[in-house]
C-alpha cells in the first residue's frame, strides 16, 4: 500500500467490518496505522471523520477543502 493514498481507502478488520474511510493525500504512516487499530480497539466500532481528525489534527487531508467557485458562463 502506498504511503500517501491516491484514492480514499476503507480499512477493514478482520471481520471485514469497516474501520474507517482514510482521504485522498492522506499520509499512512506505520505510527498513524498503530494509532488507528489502537483507537478501533478501544472503541470497538467505525471511527468517523471527527475521530481521525481528533487523532490527526495536523494531517492536511482530513481538513475542509475550499472549493474553487464556478466562473459564471
Amino acid at each position: 500500500m502506498p504511503k500517501i493514498l491516491k484514492e480514499p481507502k476503507v480499512l477493514t478488520d478482520f471481520n471485514n467490518d469497516a474501520v474507517c474511510i482514510l482521504p485522498i493525500g492522506f499520509d499512512l504512516t506505520d505510527d498513524k496505522w498503530n494509532k488507528i487499530w489502537e483507537l478501533h480497539e478501544k472503541l470497538n466500532r467505525f471511527m468517523g471523520h471527527e475521530e481521525l481528525l481528533e487523532l490527526f489534527p495536523d494531517d492536511e487531508s482530513l481538513k475542509p477543502k475550499k472549493l474553487k467557485p464556478k466562473a459564471p458562463k
